[in-house]
């Protein structure tokens, strides 16, 4: 399934997760939807890590939305390695 305009990593369904490494994450939409999108579901935080990402873009929407945005963010903010412009 296609969502269009959601963010440029969502996370959608029950235990979604995933390991995002060396990468850089680039939202130029300003749409309501970050550049890290939880669509739905429970984030599995043992299977979502995040290493040496950089957040960035022209968009004016916070960097993380959906349902469990505060989990996500703490899991990128606990790894100093990344960062947001």
């Amino acid at each position: 399934v296609f969502y269009e305009g959601i963010g440029g990593i969502y996370l959608n369904g029950d235990l979604a997760g995933g390991d995002f490494r060396r990468g850089n994450i680039r939202d130029n939409v300003t749409n309501g939807y970050g550049a890290i999108h939880h669509l739905a579901g429970t984030v599995d935080i043992s299977r979502l890590s995040f290493e040496n990402i950089t957040l960035g873009g022209l968009s004016e929407d916070y960097p993380f939305t959906g349902g469990e945005a505060g989990i996500i963010q703490d899991i990128f903010d606990a790894n100093s390695t990344n960062q947001k412009e």
